[in-house]
């Protein structure tokens, strides 16, 4: 699908509606999907927001969502948008959640505001992030699960201008998000928490020229991350009233800790094929792992049927630095501060670790101007800690091979 149909899907969402009067038209989007591996000492999901997945059966919740989008043009400048979702991925950790709600006011034909809930403009797929029908793969590459969010409450403006072959459209923005995680502790226990965001300060700009696309993103942000798990084993040791444990959890806390992420893209379409890439690189001064990943992807379309194949590599650094210690130290203080850097690395390791290769090969098949197949095989492989799909694992290096198939359609 060329770069430039898909800003045009972004823009319009859907061309069939599924009811219209007047000013006021519904459209809607769906996918019925499944995936399955065969390890049950492994639970394979793509996203930090559930803890539901496959562990050798199959599971619909993975894939599945089904969307409805309301638009209403209360006048010539001014046009409103809601979109609700039924997903086991979405933001809130419950299967219903809004994901659009704002206000658009159009400045002139080159300059346009918008208020309210939106998506952060994160990646290069990210205004159709669950708009399975829109892009060939079963699921987005790993690094999509690597920003902690997806949509945020706040205030956007967009620049569109055309100057000769080149198109340049920019989007800066400011807001703020909530959402809930799911993560396992190195004990086997599920970490579940909610991540407050603030002062997200955004800028991306796209660049389109023939059938080349490129795409530049960079966000700064204010993260805080509550958990009663991680919350508990910090406050007790914090209780140890040592001057530097209680200096490196305030070092490494995760309470109003920057965050901010580099995000760069390329596409380009050929007649009949396409190549496209993305790198993004997270970094953070907190408890949680500096991160890079990438991607290169390719596909070909013979008319009805578009097979492709992606490969996906994504790292991490951890920034945890161990309490030093002096031999000449008293030899219970010794031993606490010692314990408490096993504790705080483990910590570390705990949140965001990610270590990961995927190479993906698949198939997508058009049923009707609306509909698709996809079939897709995965092949993942990772250290026991990282947490990119976030697999809730016993193995000291998960090695996974997954099979997946699924229907999606606009209407």
């Amino acid at each position: 699908m060329n770069y430039k149909i898909i800003i045009l899907l972004i823009s319009s969402l859907f061309t069939v509606k599924v009811f219209a009067i007047g000013n006021i038209s519904i459209h809607g989007y769906g996918t019925v999907g499944l995936a399955y591996q065969g390890d049950d000492k492994t639970l394979y999901r793509n996203s930090i927001n559930t803890k539901e997945g496959s562990s050798a059966n199959f599971s619909l919740a993975n894939y599945s969502s089904f969307g409805l989008q309301l638009d209403v043009q209360a006048s010539k400048k001014i046009s409103l948008v809601a979109q609700g979702v039924a997903s086991k991925k979405n933001n809130n950790g419950k299967t219903l959640e809004l994901s659009w709600l704002n206000a658009k006011y159009q400045l002139n034909d080159d300059f346009f505001l918008r208020v309210g809930k939106m998506r952060l403009a994160a990646f290069m797929y990210s205004d159709i992030l669950d708009v399975s029908y829109s892009y060939d793969w079963m699921r987005l590459p790993d690094m999509y699960s690597i920003v902690p969010i997806n949509n945020y409450i706040g205030v956007e403006f967009n620049h569109n201008i055309e100057l000769g072959n080149f198109t340049f459209m920019s989007t800066y923005l400011y807001g703020q998000s909530k959402s809930v995680f799911y993560d396992n502790l190195p004990d086997g226990k599920i970490l579940k928490g909610d991540i407050d965001t603030d002062k997200i300060y955004g800028a991306s700009l796209k660049v389109l020229y023939d059938n080349l696309a490129l795409r530049f993103a960079y966000c700064d942000l204010k993260l805080t991350l509550h958990s009663k798990s991680l919350d508990t084993n910090l406050n007790q040791l914090n209780s140890l009233n040592i001057p530097l444990v209680t200096q490196a959890i305030d070092e490494y806390s995760m309470e109003n800790t920057s965050m901010s992420y580099l995000e760069i893209g390329a596409r380009y379409d050929f007649e009949k094929a396409y190549l496209l890439g993305e790198y993004i690189e997270l970094n953070s001064h907190s408890f949680t792992s500096n991160n890079s990943s990438w991607y290169l992807g390719t596909g070909y379309n013979f008319e009805s049927w578009s097979p492709f194949m992606l490969y996906s590599q994504t790292k991490s650094v951890n920034q945890y630095k161990d309490i030093k210690t002096d031999k000449n130290m008293n030899p219970a203080l010794l031993g606490a501060i010692n314990a408490s850097n096993e504790a705080l690395k483990s910590i570390s390791e705990s949140i965001g670790n990610v270590n990961l290769e995927t190479f993906s090969l698949g198939l997508r098949y058009n049923l009707s101007e609306n509909s698709i197949i996809k079939l897709q095989y995965d092949k993942q492989v990772e250290e026991k800690g990282s947490k990119v799909n976030f697999h809730f694992s016993e193995n000291k290096k998960v090695n996974l091979d997954i099979f997946s198939g699924a229907v999606s359609f606009v209407f």
